[in-house]
């Protein structure tokens, strides 16, 4: 899949063979939507160092990278568990709204490249790249046909986050679905392998069985309409639960505040539990 980057994103780039400085962060700045060009602008420079082959790894966010060993292409990066997504609006009130909500800085990637500097021109340019490191979970959330709760009806409900969770009759054996993860950007031919990784001392490493999505701004769902709301969560790599219990934290009303909380068992094309 191609990458967007914005304005504003921002990457860590490490080369333990470059002179002095081995690590300098950069902002996307100057971007070109058309073409997806753009230039990088930071307060380090990366200088060539002695040796010809020179290794460079790659990270974004530069946030989600904690521990590193330069040298062998080992670092510690964390899938948050708190995801503050940002509300996009697209619709009409009489066709129906959707909702996307996603938090970007959450989409952990990392990516090594290497290089012999012998080889480079003048001027000549390194392609950085970069592989994603989490599991996206979409959740497609619809407006209820009918009014619901009975004689106390409500038309229409905000959410304001969602939870994703492993089933409760899963206490035993919980896997954790974000937290920190040890992470060789240059091993398997460039692909990189992890193992997770549990720093209880800072709480991004932590290891978590559940994920909080807030949403920056209340979605409203209106009964019998077309209203929804698609939801991106970022996971742990692999090693997931068979089983994800997704639980809907909303409030009747703006003004009030009241809460509901529901939990529905979703199925899938095949008809076996999956949610």
């Amino acid at each position: 899949w191609p990458i967007y980057w914005v304005n504003g994103d921002n990457v860590r780039v490490v080369c333990p063979q470059a002179q002095e400085t081995k690590t300098a962060d950069f902002t996307v700045q100057n971007l070109s939507l058309s073409t997806n060009n753009y230039t990088l602008t930071g307060e380090n420079t990366l200088l060539w160092g002695e040796t010809d082959e020179h290794h460079f790894y790659t990270f974004y966010p530069k946030e989600r990278v904690y521990i590193t060993e330069e040298e062998t292409g080992t670092f510690t990066v964390a899938v948050p568990r708190e995801q503050n997504a940002e509300v996009s609006t697209t619709g009409s009130e009489s066709e129906g709204f959707t909702y996307t909500a996603v938090d970007m800085s959450a989409a952990v990637m990392a990516g090594h490249v290497s290089v012999n500097r012998s080889e480079i021109s003048e001027g000549e340019k390194i392609t950085l790249p970069f592989r994603p490191l989490t599991t996206a979970l979409d959740i497609e959330i619809l407006a209820p046909e009918t009014a619901i709760f009975g004689e106390n009806a409500i038309d229409k409900v905000y959410i304001t986050s969602i939870t994703i969770a492993n089933p409760l009759d899963n206490v035993d054996n919980r896997k954790a679905l974000a937290g920190g993860f040890v992470y060789n950007a240059g091993a398997n031919a460039g692909e990189g392998s992890y193992e997770l990784y549990n720093n209880t001392v800072n709480n991004e490493d932590a290891q978590s069985t559940f994920v909080n999505v807030l949403l920056d701004t209340p979605v409203c769902l209106r009964t019998g309409t077309n209203d929804k709301l698609t939801v991106t969560a970022f996971l742990l790599p692999k090693g997931l639960p068979d089983k994800l219990r997704i639980m809907l934290n909303c409030r009747e009303d703006t003004d009030t505040g009241n809460m509901k909380v529901q939990s529905k068992l979703i199925k899938d094309d095949k008809d076996t539990d999956f949610i």
